[in-house]
């Protein structure tokens, strides 16, 4: 009875993670990004005249040095053209300037979804490790139970166990979308709102090395929060976005591709501001929309599964061990007490209180 108690018990808090679902999502994520990491070398092999190869190794050469590099040669020909604060010279060289920011954001683009590829391969490794262990508690469990009933004990309550766990799994895939969608678009508010704070400051900072690094900023977190916002869109392929659609997206990163000259340009800085204005805006709506969306309708769902399958993990366990003791007489729990109508309610009360906490 020890044995049969804290296998349960692990298998319970285990299964709270659903670590079997989790990883599912989470090799679903890698293979989208492995996709677009391939999508993208497939461009530069096209467009560099670079083999597969060595588009591959490229990508893995970039690093926050790389990138550093990137940008200090931008700005070396923004010194040399004399581009800064000269609005005619700013028009003359847009096109050039704006071809080694294509560049930049290019590689920056690769080194971020190469950089989330990392976090997500460490991800499926771990919840790889969880699953592999409750895989193990199943199979002892299955042990300590043969060892007490025949191969042909079967209980409707396990039947519908069962039944409760595969449809929480269904629920639970679709909620780990909208959680991941909701926690991107959240990180995408965040880095949009320090673009748009970072352009507004451009326009009363007259140094122009801070002017440069300013507006550097601005590229890399608006540039970042689109990411987020089509990660999260990949992620709910069937969701309508009310806000940030993909057309406004596309819009967004043709904009910051002219950042370095409209920056010299005071009409352009000013429409730059209200475009960078409206997308921080539209960021923020569409975390709160999709927040408000799965809390009213697939979580509500989750709650109630979850509820369900407590209530019936809590029986199969006072059903077991009811049977358990008709095997075998005066069996004790853990705690050395002869188990009773009481201690049975005991383990019920530990699976409720485990939910309420979860």
């Amino acid at each position: 009875m020890d044995a049969y108690c804290r296998v349960e018990k692990e298998i319970w808090e285990i299964e709270q993670q659903a670590p079997a679902s989790v990883l599912t999502h989470t090799v679903s994520k890698l293979e989208k990004i492995t996709a677009d990491l391939e999508k993208i070398t497939t461009d530069i092999t096209k467009n560099q005249n670079y083999s597969f190869n060595q588009a591959i190794n490229k990508i893995y050469d970039i690093d926050d040095e790389y990138l550093n590099d990137i940008d200090n040669s931008i700005q070396s020909v923004m010194t040399e053209l004399h581009v800064m604060n000269d609005p005619k010279l700013a028009m003359e060289h847009e096109e050039f300037i704006a071809n080694l920011n294509r560049k930049a954001l290019k590689c920056r683009h690769l080194y971020l979804l190469n950089r989330r590829k990392l976090d997500v391969e460490e991800e499926a490794a771990k919840l790889s490790e969880k699953v592999q262990n409750l895989q193990k508690l199943y199979e002892q469990q299955d042990t300590i139970l043969n060892e007490i009933f025949d191969s042909s004990h079967s209980s409707k309550i396990e039947a519908e166990l069962d039944r409760l766990r595969n449809y929480r799994d269904t629920l639970f895939s679709g909620e780990l979308a909208w959680q991941d969608a909701i926690k991107l678009t959240q990180s995408a508010t965040i880095f949009s709102q320090v673009g748009f704070s970072n352009w507004q400051t451009i326009f009363v900072t007259s140094n122009d090395e801070c002017k440069f690094r300013l507006v550097t900023e601005v590229r890399n977190a608006i540039q970042e929060s689109a990411l987020l916002i089509q990660s999260a869109q990949s992620l709910l392929p069937t969701v309508q976005f009310p806000y940030c659609t993909q057309r406004e997206i596309r819009a967004l990163l043709q904009v910051i591709k002219y950042l370095y000259t409209d920056m010299q340009i005071s009409e352009r800085y000013e429409h730059a501001k209200e475009v960078y204005r409206s997308f921080q805006k539209r960021t923020a709506a569409l975390s709160k929309w999709l927040k408000e969306l799965m809390d009213t309708t697939i979580h509500k769902d989750m709650e109630e599964v979850d509820k369900k399958i407590a209530e019936t993990f809590a029986k199969l366990n006072s059903e077991r061990m009811i049977q358990i003791k008709k095997k075998v007489p005066n069996v004790s729990l853990a705690n050395g007490m002869i188990l009773t109508a009481e201690s049975v309610e005991s383990l019920h009360s530990l699976h409720q209180k485990n939910m309420s906490t979860k």
